[in-house]
């Protein structure tokens, strides 16, 4: 399926989550929608962070990796070893938080 790029989609079971047609079709395309749901689950708590949120899943080998979710002003926000990923590449999303909504973006959607 390819996603509208004019089009902002809503995900998870919040009305204020939304991921732009890139990282919709990036999910798709790896079949990696587990990451969306590991954000979700990490954003609500991090209030007093930067607005901008850096996030990346970074192979390592034997199937493993790190997800991380990083500030310009406080660094690593969060980290957690994930011990088995299908994925074969790394993935790096942003995520801007304006209120109650987050949106997250590939970077190059920016």
């Amino acid at each position: 399926m390819n996603y509208d790029p004019d089009t902002i989609y809503q995900f998870g079971f919040s009305k204020s989550w939304f991921a732009t047609c890139g990282v919709m079709n990036q999910c798709e395309e790896l079949e990696c929608y587990w990451v969306m749901d590991v954000i979700t689950s990490y954003i609500p708590q991090l209030k007093d962070a930067d607005y901008l949120k850096v996030i990346t899943v970074e192979l390592h080998e034997g199937s493993k990796c790190t997800f991380k979710i990083m500030d310009e002003i406080s660094g690593e926000l969060v980290v957690q070893e994930i011990p088995f990923t299908d994925l074969k590449v790394n993935l790096k999303f942003w995520a801007i938080t304006e209120g109650d909504k987050t949106t997250v973006m590939l970077p190059s959607e920016y």
